[in-house]
């Protein structure tokens, strides 16, 4: 058992051996027993690009190791696998990471099986075609199931208030629905949220409030200029 001379095992076991003045590194994962075999930094690999998960919105975020709590980047090009962005649209997605010194991505489900995401080359085709075939056909009851109740659409939102939206969507289905419904969001998300929806709202109201003033002021000294044009007729 190795350990970090505290007692506690790794997660992950990392060997080092040079070749060629390049790194083979091997992953031991030790709960799952998986191996994997990648190059370092010093390999020819693929630029990150970030124009397809751009194009169909995939915002994944990047944390370092699998118990890393901040994310450090987002989920580029070259690690899109077909069975990862399979269960992408379907929301089964719960984390990735990336394994710590090493250009290995890993993906977590929302069951918690793992997922290796290895380079690829996968094109504007592919995903189009996961996306059109990502409710696992025309079996009855196939696909994913409405985690509200509500029927969906599909919206282009800034990225910046994507939290606050999934926020308000958790507050709005237990605001209406009867049923008891989990929540997805964290309490400190939502109270944030709450926040920052309250000073978005005043101040919309205030505009309002403002430019229905003013219009009624025109309408108001209109009809006055027109009573004074009436009476030196």
């Amino acid at each position: 058992m190795i350990s970090d001379g505290t007692g506690r095992p790794f997660s992950w076991y990392i060997f080092y051996k040079i070749f060629h003045s390049n790194y083979l590194i091997l992953i031991l994962s030790q709960n799952q027993n998986l191996l994997y075999l990648s190059k370092s930094h010093k390999s020819a690999y693929m630029d990150d690009k970030f124009e397809l998960v751009k194009k169909y919105n995939i915002d994944v975020d990047v944390y370092i190791d699998r118990d890393g709590t901040t994310p450090v980047g987002k989920l580029s090009d070259r690690n899109l696998t077909k069975e990862f962005l399979r269960l992408y649209f379907m929301g089964h997605i719960a984390k990735v990471w990336k394994v710590w010194l090493t250009d290995i991505y890993m993906a977590q489900t929302t069951d918690g099986k793992e997922i290796f995401l290895p380079e690829t080359n996968i094109s504007s085709e592919d995903i189009e075609k996961i996306m059109n075939d990502k409710r696992g056909g025309k079996r009855p009851g196939a696909g994913s199931k409405r985690k509200t109740g509500y029927s969906t659409t599909t919206i282009r939102i800034p990225a910046c208030i994507k939290k606050n939206i999934q926020c308000y969507i958790d507050m709005y289905s237990h605001y209406y629905k009867d049923d008891e419904l989990p929540y997805y969001t964290d309490e400190e998300q939502r109270l944030s949220s709450i926040r920052d929806m309250m000073s978005v709202l005043k101040y919309e109201e205030h505009l309002i409030y403002e430019r229905r003033r003013r219009a009624a002021e025109e309408e108001e000294n209109k009809r006055q200029l027109k009573l004074f044009g009436d009476e030196n007729q």
